[in-house]
Protein backbone atom coordinates (compact mmCIF):
# COMPACT_ATOMS: atom_id res chain seq x y z
CA UNK A 1 0.00 0.00 0.00
CA UNK A 2 1.84 3.32 -0.92
CA UNK A 3 0.30 5.60 1.44
CA UNK A 4 -0.99 4.40 5.07
CA UNK A 5 -5.20 4.43 4.40
CA UNK A 6 -6.06 6.84 6.91
CA UNK A 7 -2.82 9.10 7.23
CA UNK A 8 -3.89 12.08 5.33
CA UNK A 9 -7.63 11.94 7.17
CA UNK A 10 -5.23 11.60 10.60
CA UNK A 11 -3.38 14.67 9.44
CA UNK A 12 -6.19 16.78 8.24
CA UNK A 13 -8.63 15.89 11.69
CA UNK A 14 -5.24 16.99 13.24
CA UNK A 15 -4.54 20.41 11.48
CA UNK A 16 -8.66 21.18 12.19
CA UNK A 17 -8.62 20.78 16.26
CA UNK A 18 -5.58 23.40 15.99
CA UNK A 19 -7.81 25.94 13.75
CA UNK A 20 -10.64 25.05 15.77
CA UNK A 21 -8.55 27.21 19.05
CA UNK A 22 -8.62 29.75 17.07
CA UNK A 23 -11.15 29.92 13.86
CA UNK A 24 -14.87 30.70 14.52
CA UNK A 25 -17.87 32.01 12.57
CA UNK A 26 -19.87 30.66 9.32
CA UNK A 27 -17.08 30.33 7.52
CA UNK A 28 -15.45 27.82 9.46
CA UNK A 29 -18.43 26.02 10.25
CA UNK A 30 -18.87 25.49 6.24
CA UNK A 31 -15.22 24.36 5.98
CA UNK A 32 -15.86 22.09 8.82
CA UNK A 33 -18.70 20.10 7.06
CA UNK A 34 -16.74 20.23 3.72
CA UNK A 35 -14.10 18.44 5.46
CA UNK A 36 -16.12 16.34 7.18
CA UNK A 37 -17.96 15.23 3.67
CA UNK A 38 -14.38 14.59 2.07
CA UNK A 39 -12.56 13.12 4.83
CA UNK A 40 -15.19 10.06 4.48
CA UNK A 41 -14.74 9.95 0.34
CA UNK A 42 -11.05 9.92 0.95
CA UNK A 43 -11.23 7.08 3.30
CA UNK A 44 -13.27 5.37 0.82
CA UNK A 45 -11.29 6.29 -2.65
CA UNK A 46 -7.87 5.03 -0.71
CA UNK A 47 -9.23 1.29 -0.96
CA UNK A 48 -11.10 2.10 -3.85
CA UNK A 49 -7.28 3.06 -5.52
CA UNK A 50 -5.21 0.31 -3.67
CA UNK A 51 -7.66 -2.23 -5.55
CA UNK A 52 -6.91 -0.36 -8.61
CA UNK A 53 -3.36 -0.27 -7.90
CA UNK A 54 -3.32 -3.80 -7.70
CA UNK A 55 -5.38 -4.58 -10.76
CA UNK A 56 -2.87 -2.25 -12.62
CA UNK A 57 0.03 -4.29 -11.36
CA UNK A 58 -1.51 -7.70 -12.30
CA UNK A 59 -2.24 -6.76 -15.95
CA UNK A 60 1.30 -5.12 -16.54
CA UNK A 61 2.65 -8.44 -15.26
CA UNK A 62 0.55 -10.37 -17.78
CA UNK A 63 1.50 -7.70 -20.72
CA UNK A 64 5.65 -8.42 -19.62
CA UNK A 65 4.47 -11.87 -19.92
CA UNK A 66 3.10 -11.57 -23.06
CA UNK A 67 5.80 -10.14 -24.70
CA UNK A 68 8.32 -12.91 -23.63
CA UNK A 69 6.63 -15.03 -25.43
CA UNK A 70 4.06 -16.58 -23.88
CA UNK A 71 1.24 -15.23 -26.27
CA UNK A 72 -1.54 -13.43 -25.58
CA UNK A 73 -3.82 -14.06 -22.14
CA UNK A 74 -7.16 -13.97 -23.11
CA UNK A 75 -9.61 -12.11 -20.78
CA UNK A 76 -12.90 -12.12 -20.20
CA UNK A 77 -15.46 -9.30 -21.43
CA UNK A 78 -15.67 -6.31 -19.32
CA UNK A 79 -17.64 -6.50 -15.84
CA UNK A 80 -19.82 -3.52 -15.03
CA UNK A 81 -20.20 -3.49 -10.80
CA UNK A 82 -23.56 -4.27 -11.29
CA UNK A 83 -22.27 -7.31 -12.43
CA UNK A 84 -23.63 -7.10 -16.61
CA UNK A 85 -20.99 -7.88 -19.42
CA UNK A 86 -20.97 -5.42 -22.15
CA UNK A 87 -23.98 -6.38 -24.82
CA UNK A 88 -25.71 -8.31 -22.06
CA UNK A 89 -29.30 -7.05 -21.02
CA UNK A 90 -30.22 -6.54 -17.67
CA UNK A 91 -33.69 -7.83 -15.76
CA UNK A 92 -32.13 -11.56 -15.16
CA UNK A 93 -30.16 -13.34 -12.95
CA UNK A 94 -26.42 -13.10 -14.09
CA UNK A 95 -24.79 -16.39 -14.54
CA UNK A 96 -20.96 -15.50 -14.97
CA UNK A 97 -17.86 -17.27 -15.74
CA UNK A 98 -16.31 -18.48 -12.13
CA UNK A 99 -13.89 -15.48 -10.59
CA UNK A 100 -10.50 -15.26 -11.82
CA UNK A 101 -7.78 -16.96 -9.68
CA UNK A 102 -4.52 -14.92 -8.40
CA UNK A 103 -0.66 -15.73 -7.84
CA UNK A 104 -0.62 -19.22 -5.73
CA UNK A 105 -4.24 -19.82 -6.07
CA UNK A 106 -5.19 -23.42 -6.16
CA UNK A 107 -7.48 -24.79 -8.75
CA UNK A 108 -11.25 -25.13 -8.04
CA UNK A 109 -13.10 -28.12 -6.38
CA UNK A 110 -16.38 -28.39 -5.88
CA UNK A 111 -17.23 -28.27 -2.43
CA UNK A 112 -20.36 -30.50 -0.78
CA UNK A 113 -22.47 -29.07 2.03
CA UNK A 114 -25.84 -28.06 2.73
CA UNK A 115 -27.17 -24.24 2.14
CA UNK A 116 -27.91 -24.08 5.63
CA UNK A 117 -27.44 -25.72 9.32
CA UNK A 118 -28.94 -25.19 12.49
CA UNK A 119 -30.01 -26.26 15.79
CA UNK A 120 -33.89 -26.71 16.26
CA UNK A 121 -35.68 -23.17 17.47
CA UNK A 122 -32.48 -21.47 16.25
CA UNK A 123 -31.85 -19.23 13.52
CA UNK A 124 -30.13 -21.16 10.38
CA UNK A 125 -28.35 -17.90 9.67
CA UNK A 126 -25.04 -17.42 12.45
CA UNK A 127 -22.36 -14.89 12.55
CA UNK A 128 -20.32 -17.98 13.57
CA UNK A 129 -20.89 -19.76 10.41
CA UNK A 130 -18.52 -17.80 8.72
CA UNK A 131 -14.39 -16.98 8.90
CA UNK A 132 -11.80 -15.45 7.18
CA UNK A 133 -9.41 -17.30 4.90
CA UNK A 134 -6.64 -16.00 2.84
CA UNK A 135 -8.21 -13.19 0.78
CA UNK A 136 -7.70 -9.84 2.18
CA UNK A 137 -11.80 -9.50 2.53
CA UNK A 138 -11.96 -8.91 5.94
CA UNK A 139 -14.81 -5.99 4.81
CA UNK A 140 -17.16 -8.32 3.62
CA UNK A 141 -16.53 -10.89 5.87
CA UNK A 142 -17.74 -8.08 8.43
CA UNK A 143 -20.34 -7.35 6.77
CA UNK A 144 -21.92 -10.91 6.40
CA UNK A 145 -21.37 -11.59 9.99
CA UNK A 146 -23.04 -8.70 11.64
CA UNK A 147 -25.98 -9.07 9.32
CA UNK A 148 -26.48 -12.84 9.91
CA UNK A 149 -26.24 -11.35 13.46
CA UNK A 150 -28.92 -8.89 12.89
CA UNK A 151 -31.33 -10.11 9.94
CA UNK A 152 -30.60 -13.57 9.26
CA UNK A 153 -34.02 -13.54 7.62
CA UNK A 154 -32.61 -11.57 4.61
CA UNK A 155 -29.77 -13.65 3.97
CA UNK A 156 -32.07 -17.03 4.10
CA UNK A 157 -34.37 -15.14 1.65
CA UNK A 158 -32.07 -14.36 -0.48
CA UNK A 159 -29.06 -17.09 -1.25
CA UNK A 160 -31.49 -19.79 -2.84
CA UNK A 161 -30.54 -23.38 -4.07
CA UNK A 162 -31.91 -23.71 -7.72
CA UNK A 163 -32.02 -27.45 -7.63
CA UNK A 164 -29.60 -28.07 -10.42
CA UNK A 165 -26.56 -27.94 -9.13
CA UNK A 166 -26.17 -23.95 -9.20
CA UNK A 167 -27.63 -21.64 -6.61
CA UNK A 168 -28.89 -17.77 -6.69
CA UNK A 169 -27.45 -14.76 -4.96
CA UNK A 170 -29.08 -11.49 -4.66
CA UNK A 171 -26.72 -8.73 -4.06
CA UNK A 172 -27.38 -4.82 -4.10
CA UNK A 173 -26.07 -2.18 -6.00
CA UNK A 174 -27.36 1.09 -5.04
CA UNK A 175 -30.80 0.26 -2.94
CA UNK A 176 -31.90 -2.26 -6.11
CA UNK A 177 -31.47 -6.12 -6.23
CA UNK A 178 -29.00 -7.81 -8.56
CA UNK A 179 -29.13 -11.91 -8.79
CA UNK A 180 -26.28 -14.06 -9.37
CA UNK A 181 -25.96 -17.72 -10.75
CA UNK A 182 -23.12 -19.28 -8.70
CA UNK A 183 -21.97 -23.13 -8.66
CA UNK A 184 -20.38 -24.32 -5.22
CA UNK A 185 -16.53 -24.76 -7.05
CA UNK A 186 -14.39 -23.02 -5.13
CA UNK A 187 -10.47 -22.53 -4.73
CA UNK A 188 -9.53 -25.45 -2.53
CA UNK A 189 -7.09 -28.03 -1.60
CA UNK A 190 -8.38 -31.30 -0.64
CA UNK A 191 -11.55 -29.94 0.34
CA UNK A 192 -10.48 -27.41 2.52
CA UNK A 193 -11.60 -23.94 0.30
CA UNK A 194 -8.76 -21.45 0.05
CA UNK A 195 -11.07 -18.26 1.29
CA UNK A 196 -14.39 -17.88 3.17
CA UNK A 197 -15.07 -21.54 5.17
CA UNK A 198 -16.69 -22.16 8.32
CA UNK A 199 -15.02 -22.95 11.61
CA UNK A 200 -18.03 -25.64 12.07
CA UNK A 201 -19.63 -27.94 10.06
CA UNK A 202 -19.69 -26.40 6.83
CA UNK A 203 -22.45 -25.01 5.10
CA UNK A 204 -22.58 -23.37 1.98
CA UNK A 205 -24.18 -19.95 1.97
CA UNK A 206 -20.93 -17.74 2.76
CA UNK A 207 -18.85 -19.33 0.60
CA UNK A 208 -21.24 -18.38 -2.32
CA UNK A 209 -22.10 -15.10 -0.57
CA UNK A 210 -17.83 -14.19 -1.54
CA UNK A 211 -18.26 -16.07 -4.98
CA UNK A 212 -20.86 -13.86 -5.78
CA UNK A 213 -19.60 -10.74 -4.08
CA UNK A 214 -16.44 -11.98 -6.33
CA UNK A 215 -18.51 -11.47 -9.60
CA UNK A 216 -20.34 -8.44 -8.40
CA UNK A 217 -17.09 -6.51 -7.69
CA UNK A 218 -15.62 -7.18 -11.43
CA UNK A 219 -15.19 -10.96 -11.84
CA UNK A 220 -11.47 -11.73 -10.24
CA UNK A 221 -11.10 -12.56 -6.64
CA UNK A 222 -8.53 -9.92 -6.48
CA UNK A 223 -11.06 -7.58 -6.96
CA UNK A 224 -12.88 -8.63 -3.37
CA UNK A 225 -9.05 -7.57 -1.47
CA UNK A 226 -9.35 -3.90 0.59
CA UNK A 227 -12.37 -2.09 0.48
CA UNK A 228 -15.00 -0.59 3.04
CA UNK A 229 -17.74 -2.38 5.23
CA UNK A 230 -19.83 0.64 3.53
CA UNK A 231 -19.85 -0.90 0.80
CA UNK A 232 -20.27 -4.90 2.24
CA UNK A 233 -23.29 -3.67 4.28
CA UNK A 234 -25.49 -2.23 1.58
CA UNK A 235 -24.25 -4.50 -1.39
CA UNK A 236 -25.69 -7.43 1.40
CA UNK A 237 -29.07 -5.21 2.14
CA UNK A 238 -29.64 -2.74 0.25
CA UNK A 239 -29.69 -0.33 2.70
CA UNK A 240 -27.60 2.71 3.21
CA UNK A 241 -24.46 2.63 4.99
CA UNK A 242 -22.57 5.77 7.00
CA UNK A 243 -19.25 6.08 7.99
CA UNK A 244 -17.46 8.66 10.21
CA UNK A 245 -14.75 9.08 11.97
CA UNK A 246 -14.32 8.56 15.37
CA UNK A 247 -12.75 11.51 16.48
CA UNK A 248 -14.57 14.20 18.05
CA UNK A 249 -15.51 15.82 14.86
CA UNK A 250 -14.49 20.08 13.79
CA UNK A 251 -16.19 22.28 16.01
CA UNK A 252 -18.12 19.52 17.46
CA UNK A 253 -19.91 18.52 14.01
CA UNK A 254 -20.96 15.37 13.02
CA UNK A 255 -19.31 13.71 16.12
CA UNK A 256 -19.59 9.49 16.04
CA UNK A 257 -22.86 8.06 17.56
CA UNK A 258 -22.90 7.81 21.00
CA UNK A 259 -22.56 4.20 23.14
CA UNK A 260 -26.63 4.73 23.75
CA UNK A 261 -26.94 5.77 19.66
CA UNK A 262 -24.67 2.19 18.94
CA UNK A 263 -26.82 0.26 21.42
CA UNK A 264 -30.21 1.74 19.64
CA UNK A 265 -28.59 0.78 16.47
CA UNK A 266 -28.01 -2.76 17.50
CA UNK A 267 -31.47 -3.06 19.10
CA UNK A 268 -33.07 -2.16 16.41
CA UNK A 269 -31.59 -5.11 13.92
CA UNK A 270 -28.38 -2.55 12.42
CA UNK A 271 -25.06 -3.01 11.60
CA UNK A 272 -22.09 -1.53 13.24
CA UNK A 273 -18.35 -2.04 12.28
CA UNK A 274 -15.13 -0.60 13.27
CA UNK A 275 -12.14 0.15 11.19
CA UNK A 276 -8.67 -0.27 13.10
CA UNK A 277 -5.59 1.99 12.95
CA UNK A 278 -3.14 1.41 10.45
CA UNK A 279 -0.63 2.21 12.46
CA UNK A 280 -0.75 0.82 16.28
CA UNK A 281 1.24 3.21 17.60
CA UNK A 282 1.58 3.18 21.74
CA UNK A 283 -1.89 1.78 21.95
CA UNK A 284 -1.76 -1.22 24.18
CA UNK A 285 -4.99 -2.61 22.94
CA UNK A 286 -2.53 -3.53 19.85
CA UNK A 287 -0.28 -5.18 21.93
CA UNK A 288 0.10 -8.97 22.81
CA UNK A 289 -1.11 -11.65 20.31
CA UNK A 290 -4.86 -11.23 21.24
CA UNK A 291 -5.05 -7.59 20.72
CA UNK A 292 -6.53 -5.53 18.06
CA UNK A 293 -4.78 -6.17 14.41
CA UNK A 294 -4.16 -2.95 12.53
CA UNK A 295 -5.82 -1.94 9.22
CA UNK A 296 -8.58 -4.43 10.05
CA UNK A 297 -12.51 -4.22 10.46
CA UNK A 298 -14.31 -5.79 13.47
CA UNK A 299 -18.09 -5.63 14.12
CA UNK A 300 -20.01 -4.84 17.43
CA UNK A 301 -22.05 -7.31 18.55
CA UNK A 302 -23.76 -5.35 21.83
CA UNK A 303 -23.24 -2.51 23.99
CA UNK A 304 -23.48 -3.46 27.28
CA UNK A 305 -25.54 -1.55 30.00
CA UNK A 306 -22.67 0.27 31.24
CA UNK A 307 -21.22 1.23 27.88
CA UNK A 308 -19.00 -1.56 27.67
CA UNK A 309 -18.28 -2.19 23.67
CA UNK A 310 -18.29 -6.21 22.76
CA UNK A 311 -16.13 -6.23 19.20
CA UNK A 312 -15.42 -9.13 17.41
CA UNK A 313 -12.74 -10.04 14.79
CA UNK A 314 -14.38 -11.65 11.95
CA UNK A 315 -10.83 -13.70 11.07
CA UNK A 316 -12.67 -16.25 13.70
CA UNK A 317 -15.59 -15.38 15.30
CA UNK A 318 -15.75 -17.96 18.13
CA UNK A 319 -12.39 -16.58 19.22
CA UNK A 320 -12.63 -14.04 23.00
CA UNK A 321 -14.39 -11.30 21.74
CA UNK A 322 -12.78 -7.55 22.59
CA UNK A 323 -14.41 -5.60 25.18
CA UNK A 324 -13.43 -1.96 25.92
CA UNK A 325 -15.01 1.23 27.18
CA UNK A 326 -16.40 3.99 24.72
CA UNK A 327 -13.19 6.03 24.82
CA UNK A 328 -11.33 3.16 24.40
CA UNK A 329 -12.94 1.96 21.15
CA UNK A 330 -12.43 5.89 19.81
CA UNK A 331 -8.58 5.77 20.98
CA UNK A 332 -8.27 2.36 19.30
CA UNK A 333 -10.59 2.59 16.08
CA UNK A 334 -10.31 5.46 13.25
CA UNK A 335 -13.73 5.27 11.50
CA UNK A 336 -17.43 3.59 12.75
CA UNK A 337 -19.75 2.24 9.82
CA UNK A 338 -23.55 2.11 11.04
CA UNK A 339 -26.64 1.12 8.99
CA UNK A 340 -29.91 1.22 9.92
CA UNK A 341 -32.67 -1.26 8.86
Amino acid sequence: MAQSRCSQSSEGSGLLRALEQVWEGPDSEIFARDWSVAERQAHVCSDRLTTFADLLRRQADEQEGASEGEGLIPRSNPVDRAGAQDGEGGGGPKQKPDPKGMDDTPPEERIDGPLFTGEEGEPQIQPTDVQQGSLADCWFITSMQTVAASNPDLIEKNVTDNGDGTYTVTLYEDGEPVEYVVTPDFPATNGDPEFADNPGERELWPLLYEKAMAQHMGGSWEDMEYDTAERGIEAITGQEADTEGTGSGFLGLNPPPSSDEIRDILDNDGQVALSSHDDAGDRPAYQGEDGIVTDHIYWVSEVKDDGTLVLVNPHDPSEPAHEMSYDEYRENFTHITTSRP
